[in-house]
């Protein structure tokens, strides 16, 4: 550290003083390094297209939570039929007939639940599809009549 001072003293006498008022002679030009552009976005709507298929996808999830559960209300359905075709008395299907009643009922309000969902992400994510899309590529026009309206579209491939 010491031969660093020293070197720096060196310097700073060698170094000639200017009277104040005296110009400064020109001296090399630091300039800061070019930053490179950021490439400009092509697709403004990108973003959009992207979050539409992201919704899609999961709306498809759902649409298939809705199934699975679509498929466990037959399949209590057929354990609740065998088990009233076995008894002939009301007493043996009393609990566990009562037991498949409400797994039954649980299933199809999750499978009703799934499917609104589902199908709700799924069209929401049609829409952010469609509207990321240019607006060079498609059209959407709405026609009003005597009752009600007409949405028509136009898109390219």
């Amino acid at each position: 550290m010491k031969q660093y001072l020293e070197q720096a003293e060196a310097c700073a006498k060698n170094t000639a003083t200017l009277e104040p008022g005296t110009p400064i002679p020109p001296g090399p030009v630091v300039t800061d390094p070019p930053v490179p552009e950021q490439p400009a976005t092509d697709d403004p709507g990108r973003t959009r297209r992207w979050l539409g298929i992201g919704a899609m996808v999961v709306g498809g999830a759902a649409l298939g939570i809705g199934v699975y559960y679509t498929t466990e209300v037959g399949r209590l359905n057929d354990e609740r039929a065998d088990l009233t075709a076995g008894c002939k008395v009301m007493v043996c299907m009393a609990g566990y007939g009562d037991d498949l009643d409400d797994q039954g009922e649980s299933a199809q309000a999750r499978q009703a639940i799934a499917y609104a969902v589902g199908g709700a992400v799924v069209i929401g994510g049609v829409v952010l599809y469609v509207l990321g899309r240019s607006s060079e590529r498609s059209s959407i026009a709405v026609v009003p009549t005597s009752g009600g309206a007409y949405a028509v579209g136009a898109f390219t491939f």
